[in-house]
């Protein structure tokens, strides 16, 4: 799963947890993505602090959605590999 980290009413890994509370969805994969990029202020900040998250909580990964088609694929491939 591909889950955006910054969207209404519950935020991504609100929604990361509720997957995973369902035993039918314990080992689904999930990688946060975000709209938050380089050109976005404060973008380390914001960068450290979701991708210190999703490894706390136990995301595969975390990309910008900026993040090249190629590396994205790529990524997706590896986690899936794993």
């Amino acid at each position: 799963i591909l889950l955006d980290v910054l969207m209404p009413k519950m935020d991504g890994a609100e929604v990361f947890l509720k997957i995973k509370e369902n035993p039918e969805f314990q080992n689904t994969k999930i990688i946060f993505v975000t709209n938050i990029d380089d050109y976005t202020e404060d973008f380390e900040y914001f960068k450290e602090y979701h991708s210190k998250i999703a490894k706390e909580i136990g995301a595969c990964d975390y990309l910008a959605k900026s993040t090249d088609l190629d590396k994205l694929v790529e990524k997706v491939q590896e986690v899936l590999k794993t």
